[in-house]
């Protein structure tokens, strides 16, 4: 019962996003709604930063809590190990390509509703992953989960919008790091006690309900995005990367990132299926590679953002 709801479900919100960009191809986007005056006067307040904060944290919490519960997800979802480490791999893909998207999108019609469509996106995507009966529509779901992760260069361009202060914005990219590698640190710990407690299925639950909760919160935000002319088409805002000191900062970034995540999605069986741990001691391991990781990669992004 559960497994077909799910499945139906994604497939009305695949059937929902073709609609509407369908739509948006033939009507043209929504008009933006002003910046709010006081993002001008006063910048972001506080628990708009700590809200932004916890949101870029959950991002990589969405991927990296059911990392150890893997090769249970696979005898019960009837996939192999290739297709699970896949979709890993597979989310991590599409939330690149889809970023490029909202990232522009969100200079256009403005940054709260992409915060919103992304954020209940993500919530609809974890109630279809935690319904999956099988590797195939638990891989669909994965799909829709990563076009809403794609909402983390819209959080940094809200940061940038609030922060004209290049120390202050540097300082709060910063604290967003740091709140990422504490969510992806804990994330494991969180998804392998939810294994041996019950089932790697009620994590993706209590995703569900978190994520319909930040989408809430996130309808609330005052518009951030700064009021400008009428923007460039998409290729002339991608070919910004072309600059060869950005290209270059980037491809250093996604070579580190690419052999990080390969591991990081095979942890699980190595110790599981090869040394014969349990979810828990998987975590563990997960955990500790991610503490070294985290000091490396805090430099890097920080300066590849900006």
């Amino acid at each position: 019962m559960l497994d077909t709801i799910s499945s139906c479900l994604v497939g009305l919100v695949y059937g929902f996003l073709v609609l509407l960009g369908s739509e948006l191809c033939c009507c043209g986007l929504p008009g933006k709604t002003p910046q709010h005056p006081s993002i001008k006067v006063y910048g972001c307040s506080t628990r708009w930063c700590v809200f932004l904060g916890v949101l870029y944290a959950f991002i990589y919490f969405s991927t990296d809590q059911y990392i150890p519960s893997l090769p249970a997800m696979q005898l019960e979802l009837g996939g192999s190990q290739g297709f699970m480490t896949g979709a890993v791999q597979m989310n991590l893909c599409v939330k690149a390509i889809s970023g490029m998207l909202t990232a522009g999108l969100s200079d256009r019609v403005g940054r709260r509703p992409v915060l919103v469509m992304c954020t209940f996106l993500l919530s609809v995507a974890s109630l279809c992953c935690g319904g999956a009966g099988c590797i195939g529509w638990f891989m669909g779901a994965q799909i829709l989960q990563a076009i809403g992760e794609s909402m983390e260069p819209v959080l940094f361009a809200m940061v940038r919008d609030c922060f004209s202060d290049s120390s202050q914005r540097f300082t709060m990219i910063a604290a967003l790091q740091m709140m990422a590698f504490v969510g992806i640190a804990v994330a494991p710990v969180f998804g392998g006690f939810s294994m041996q407690l019950a089932s790697w299925r009620v994590s993706f639950f209590v995703l569900a309900v978190i994520w319909g909760i930040f989408a809430i919160v996130a309808s609330f935000m005052v518009e951030s995005c700064p009021d400008t002319e009428k923007h460039q088409s998409y290729c002339k805002d991608l070919s910004r990367i072309l600059d060869s000191h950005c290209l270059c900062l980037l491809l250093t970034e996604s070579f580190i990132m690419s052999a990080y995540f390969t591991f990081n999605a095979n942890v699980s069986y190595l110790a599981e299926s090869v040394f014969g741990q349990s979810e828990m001691m998987s975590a563990a391991i997960m955990s500790h590679v991610h503490k070294g990781f985290g000091q490396v990669m805090k430099h890097i992004e920080a300066r590849t953002l900006f």
